[in-house]
């Protein structure tokens, strides 16, 4: 069971999540999830205001929500996906893909 009823909402709790963890001014932050069974392995980089990318170490409860994310993007023939690409804008803007 997740905290979401829809994709929607699990992208917006990790827009949330995102949108203030860089210590600094940021074009966009991506963040790749790769999946197991039990867990969730995040990286997480931002491109700061020259271009730099830069690591972001850990958000509280970022990858409890890409495991909720898996769970309403999964369906009966590929299961749970095995990693997920997801990019934040600074615009609020998203980009996100799936690998099964």
């Amino acid at each position: 069971m997740t905290a979401y009823d829809d994709p929607l909402q699990c992208y917006q709790k990790i827009g949330n999540l995102l949108s203030g963890a860089a210590p600094e001014a940021w074009s966009d932050i991506e963040v790749e999830a790769l999946l197991d069974e039990s867990s969730v392995d995040l990286l997480i980089m931002y491109t700061d205001r020259f271009g730099n990318k830069k690591n972001i170490e850990y958000v509280p409860m970022l990858a409890r929500a890409f495991h909720d994310l898996a769970r309403l993007v999964s369906d009966e023939k590929k299961g749970f996906y095995k990693k997920c690409v997801l990019t934040l804008y600074s615009d609020g803007k998203f980009n996100v893909d799936f690998t099964y």
